[in-house]
């Protein structure tokens, strides 16, 4: 088992000042007793190393948990490469990770939480989380908050993407190629557990309706599919057929979109399913966009024109954030940090070009 002294030695610097990179010990003006540099370093050659430090034994002795509790709802494919990104930002601040999906529990998000402030974390971060959730316990506990790529909640600062500026990019980019029946489509959510790609698309719809004025467009109301059509196959969770729905209720009116937004890649590739089974040319014929970036979006049947996220340094606003406030050097408040969006255009916007 790698130790400190074995990391010390490779670096040729003392156990002391390695112990103090892999912590990030700091004093109570919030100073590292390490440079940026060393910490780095440190943090690299540990993990070539295949360092893990002994949580337990610094529990014990400091009498702290060290525990930062991210509360999130049932995990959307773009959702793993976010949560695995939060946690490797805990870690690398000194503390240990725990995601609770609060969609396992009956009690919901509320007994989530009850079970993160029983095992005595000292830090929660709230992704995706229901707005009416009752935060009574937390507040009692007192136990420092902060909201991560999620809506708005009373007295918690909250860290998100740009979206309703990353949507007006897309929607720039559609015009430009010559669209102007551009649609959002996305679901009405049975539950919260959606909830997310619900606040994405209602991004989507304002940025499509503020466009839409200034260029003296008709503005076309989202395309939704309702529980109810759903519910035979029961596969409302099912994004991809969501997706599907939701395209086909497009392709099925009159006055045909040329444009199809979506909330999320998966919606969108599902919806690129209805088109070819309808024998709608993608981008010939109708265009397609995403959001969000995922890994699958470069290999859909038309390479789908999309938006990625600046999950890393989200990330690591929301830990900092969350730190400064556990180490008391931060109140918390209820503003929103948003971080601009980059737009990946790909083979399924170039409106009028033949298919892939």
């Amino acid at each position: 088992m790698v130790s400190q002294k074995d990391i010390a030695r490779r670096l040729n610097m003392t156990q002391q000042a390695v112990s103090a990179a892999l912590k990030d010990a700091a004093n109570s003006k919030g100073t590292s007793k390490v440079s940026l540099e060393t910490r780095e370093l440190v943090i690299k050659t540990a993990k070539e190393m295949g360092y893990f430090s002994n949580r337990y034994a610094a529990v014990l002795k400091s009498g702290r948990s060290r525990l930062f509790a991210v509360i999130h709802g049932a995990v959307t494919p773009d959702w793993f490469e976010k949560l695995r990104v939060l946690c490797e930002a805990i870690e690398e601040c000194g503390y240990i990770p725990w995601t609770l999906d609060y969609s396992h529990y009956k009690g919901g998000a509320e007994q989530a939480i009850e079970q993160a402030l029983s095992s005595k974390v000292e830090g929660l971060i709230f992704a995706v989380m229901p707005q009416q959730t009752d935060l009574t316990a937390v507040k009692k506990a007192k136990v420092p908050v902060v909201a991560y790529g999620s809506m708005p909640l009373p007295g918690i600062p909250l860290v998100n993407p740009h979206k309703e500026e990353a949507f007006g990019w897309i929607i720039q980019h559609l015009y430009e190629q010559g669209c102007r029946k551009m649609t959002v489509c996305w679901s009405m959510p049975k539950d919260q557990v959606d909830i997310h790609s619900r606040a994405t698309a209602a991004a989507a719809s304002r940025a499509l309706q503020h466009f839409s004025k200034k260029h003296r467009l008709k503005y076309r109301h989202p395309i939704t599919v309702l529980p109810d059509a759903l519910s035979v196959r029961d596969e409302y969770r099912d994004e991809y057929y969501m997706g599907y729905c939701l395209a086909q209720e497009a392709l099925k009116r009159r006055d045909r979109p040329d444009a199809l937004i979506f909330p999320n890649d998966t919606l969108a590739i599902g919806g690129m399913r209805a088109c070819a089974e309808a024998r709608v040319r993608i981008p010939k014929d109708i265009c397609v966009t995403g959001f969000n970036n995922e890994r699958q979006s470069a290999y859909a049947m038309s390479p789908l024109t999309t938006v990625a996220q600046p999950i890393e340094i989200m990330a690591r606003k929301t830990v900092e954030i969350l730190r400064r406030q556990v180490e008391g050097r931060e109140k918390p408040s209820e503003r929103e940090h948003l971080f601009p969006c980059s737009l990946v255009i790909r083979h399924s916007s170039l409106f009028g070009k033949e298919p892939c």
